[in-house]
């Protein structure tokens, strides 16, 4: 007697099997507060360092990226499957209106009291407090929270500088940073320096703060004296696979070496 034998894989009817991914999620960061006030904290920033995440080809993914926060909003948050990044928390205002909990804490205000990053209490954490703020007649907000530390404090006229963002290798290999915290603003001095990462500078004195850099979900910078402040910037969601591992053009796609890169700079699906 003899026996038939069929073999089952891509294009011949069979069911492919389930693949891993690495990803890079960061939420929008916050936008900072007006007049001599905090900086905006950064968006949550969640990553694995290797390819450990399960998928199955043609199984449709949701892919959220978060916006940065308008000035004083906090960010919005990000995510890829069930993998979220919460948004970076709003500057702190005037009057010892604390800044807000997010991914990363919103700058002090004058008189204000820090907060806590890491909202959504993971580990490893997904990023930290703000600095704090001096009251009159400094008048100046201290920084916001970054992936990899926490915003400044505020030591006089002059705003303090974010928290610095972290370096990821996923996207093409080489070095980027994420999440930096926005600086804050001096209402009768100068602006912190924004975190690296894309946080956003402080103004000085009559200036507006500037944004959070777009794709890096970094903190809007704090404004000066009757001027507003930055907004912060929208984050981004990379996923990396092996590229024998599936035929998917899903996102914004990047070849690199044995790889392939997914970018998502907006919502959208990723399909195994």
């Amino acid at each position: 007697m003899s026996f038939g034998y069929q073999v089952l894989g891509f294009g011949s009817g069979g069911t492919a099997p389930p693949y891993n991914v690495q990803y890079l999620v960061v939420a929008g960061g916050g936008g900072g507060y007006r007049n001599g006030a905090g900086g905006g904290g950064a968006g949550g920033m969640r990553f694995i360092a290797s390819k450990t995440m399960e998928v199955n080809p043609g199984e449709s993914y949701p892919v959220v990226v978060g916006a940065g926060g308008a000035a004083e909003v906090k960010g919005v948050t990000g995510s890829f499957n069930s993998i979220d990044g919460t948004g970076g928390g709003a500057g702190g205002g005037q009057h010892g209106n604390n800044g807000g909990n997010g991914g990363s804490f919103g700058g002090g205000s004058p008189g204000g009291q820090i907060g806590l990053g890491n909202e959504g209490s993971y580990t490893p954490s997904e990023g930290n407090n703000s600095g704090t703020g001096v009251a009159h007649p400094g008048h100046s907000g201290g920084g916001g929270g970054g992936h990899t530390n926490v915003g400044a404090n505020s030591g006089g006229t002059t705003g303090a500088a974010g928290g610095q963002g972290t370096v990821n290798t996923i996207y093409d290999g080489s070095s980027i940073t994420y999440a930096g915290g926005g600086g804050g603003g001096g209402r009768n001095g100068g602006g912190g320096a924004g975190g690296a990462g894309g946080g956003g500078a402080g103004s000085t004195g009559g200036g507006t703060g500037s944004a959070g850099q777009d794709g890096f979900g970094g903190g809007g910078g704090g404004g000066g004296e009757n001027n507003p402040s930055g907004a912060g910037g929208d984050g981004i969601v990379i996923l990396r696979r092996l590229t024998e591992s599936s035929g998917t053009t899903s996102g914004t796609v990047t070849v690199d070496g044995a790889d392939t890169v997914h970018k998502f700079s907006a919502t959208g699906i990723y399909v195994g």
